[in-house]
């Protein structure tokens, strides 16, 4: 009796429930975390455009826009491209400050989805109903050394230190011979006078 249930829910859920259950959503931001530097990237693909709450007959263009401490709750930038695409990265340079919600935002042509004055369809990070920092842009130095700088360096100082070794070696062996006979010179002359 329990088996013959268990068949008949099974049949039942392959049948009646609908497969767009099964839609995903994927976000990234890069760089990753909660001090960051600018430029921004925000990776987002779907599968349907309801995923990011957009009508499919009444959108023509969706995007991904960034709300600041200073801008809340509207977005400080916004791009959007045409819904024929599920699939985008947009990329911001952001200024400092704090960053309160990454949303997906949809429009009926590419002015209205770039619309600064609207709310977000989709909360993608952060939620608008609860600001809070998601992230901060901080000031990027003025100058950076590259991740392999010191390995680098190193090799570098050894492979010249190799090159010159014997010219070194050589200009330190005469100095130190020219500097030990000019002591011994004086040195005797020092005796030789006293006596």
């Amino acid at each position: 009796m329990l088996k013959r249930f268990f068949s008949v829910l099974l049949i039942f859920s392959i049948f009646f429930f609908p497969i767009s259950a099964l839609a995903v959503l994927n976000y990234t931001r890069t760089p990753e975390g909660e001090e960051i530097t600018s430029p921004v990237s925000f990776e987002v693909s779907f599968d349907e455009l309801s995923d990011i709450e957009c009508e499919e007959t009444e959108h023509l263009f969706w995007g991904v826009g960034v709300v600041s401490e200073n801008s809340y709750p509207n977005p400080v930038v916004l791009e959007c491209v045409s819904t024929s695409t599920f699939s985008h990265t947009f990329e911001y340079s952001l200024e400092e400050g704090d960053y309160y919600l990454v949303g997906a935002y949809c429009g009926v042509d590419e002015e209205s989805c770039e619309n600064l004055e609207q709310l977000p369809s989709y909360d993608l990070e952060g939620d608008e109903d609860n600001p809070d920092t998601i992230f901060e842009v901080v000031k990027t130095a003025l100058f950076e050394f590259p991740s392999d700088f010191l390995s680098t360096a190193t090799d570098y100082l050894a492979s010249t230190l190799d090159a010159v070794k014997i010219p070194l070696a050589l200009v330190f062996g005469i100095s130190l011979m020219m500097w030990i006979v000019n002591w011994i010179v004086g040195f005797v002359s020092r005796k030789a006078r006293k006596k």
